[in-house]
């Protein structure tokens, strides 16, 4: 599915807070690197029926 449409006319809103959590990968100085990771529901409206289509059935 592809959807198309104004992101103006989109309302967000936070249904869960944020969970994050970050781990540390290696003891190498060079290879150092932090991963993060940040987990949410949202629940959205739209201000106008129209504001927003989607293209089922597409094939990649």
């Amino acid at each position: 599915m592809l959807g198309f449409g104004l992101a103006n006319q989109l309302i967000l809103g936070e249904a869960l807070p944020l969970e994050t959590t970050m781990g540390e990968n290696g003891t190498d100085f060079s290879a150092d690197m932090v991963t993060m990771r940040g987990i949410t529901e949202v629940d959205f409206l739209l201000r106008y029926s129209k504001a927003f289509a989607e293209k089922t059935s597409v094939a990649y």
